[in-house]
């Protein structure tokens, strides 16, 4: 029914696989479980692996089909919507090539959870998916006003930090006398200004090569974005609307991506407490 992946590294970008992990014939198939990998590299999700306790406790069920899905995993808004329109079509694929409709399962960990209700978009895998479990999502919802909020406190904190380096510099010279500061002084200042200049470049690239994609020139950027590009950003981030019994949201304490989460949601209520 599905063409077998043997590898699970991440695949290159704007590539996805799904592999099949019981090769049941489309006639046999009575359930369809798909497991999604969340952020990272596919094959540091053993979860998602036939050999797995989950995946072996599935299998066992009568006519069960089990899929896993593979993605960049990366931790990228594109790469997410990219693998939510790739599971769109394979779920497709897989639903329109079974003999009779039965129900579907989909478990995804992280921003799997993301990419999965990205995928149900779609009306027509919506009335057919049974049931979505995400394990720690961290859903991802924005307005225009909450971008505006965020686009100001994200100017506020980077010319705050101008300011502090140049109240800290002028105070320091003040300290020792600013009458008698010799040129070599003012050098190791403007050196020191380059030096961080440098250190805020480098730090931009790692986050960039990360997929965040963060810098404060291309925020103070987007703040004049407006009409119809801004409003197709934030289009990006809806999500369906699911049913209570159709969608599960569990977070698990031990978890690596809840501590995560828990701290995004404490400096979010933080921010819009001020």
């Amino acid at each position: 029914m599905v063409t077998a992946a043997e590898s699970t590294e991440s695949p290159e970008p704007g590539t996805c696989v799904m592999e099949d992990l019981t090769g049941l014939k489309s006639d046999q198939v009575k359930q369809l479980f798909i497991l999604i990998h969340g952020t990272g590299k596919p094959e540091n999700a053993q979860w998602t692996d036939k050999k797995s306790g989950l995946a072996q406790k599935f299998a066992e069920r009568n006519g069960a089909s089990l899929q896993r899905f593979i993605w960049s995993g990366r931790n990228s808004h594109e790469d997410r919507i990219q693998a939510g329109h790739a599971l769109q079509s394979e779920l497709r694929r897989l639903l329109t090539s079974l003999r009779r409709e039965v129900p579907v399962y989909i478990v995804a960990h992280s921003h799997a959870g993301n990419v999965a209700l990205y995928a149900l978009r779609d009306k027509w895998l919506r009335q057919r998916v049974t049931r979505v479990a995400c394990l720690a999502t961290p859903f991802l919802h924005l307005t225009r006003d909450q971008l505006k909020f965020s686009l100001l406190m994200l100017s506020t904190i980077t010319v705050g930090m101008l300011l502090f380096v140049l109240g800290g510099t002028f105070l320091l010279a003040k300290l020792i006398d600013i009458a008698e500061i010799s040129g070599s002084f003012w050098g190791a200042v403007a050196a020191f200004v380059l030096g961080l200049l440098g250190l805020l470049w480098f730090l931009r690239r790692k986050l960039e090569d990360a997929g965040l994609s963060w810098s404060p020139a291309e925020y103070l950027r987007a703040r004049r974005v407006k009409g119809a590009a801004l409003d197709a950003k934030l289009q990006s981030l809806e999500l369906p609307e699911l049913s209570l019994e159709q969608l599960i949201a569990l977070r698990a304490a031990s978890d690596e991506a809840a501590g995560a989460l828990v701290t995004a949601q404490f400096l979010s209520w933080a921010a819009w407490a001020t």
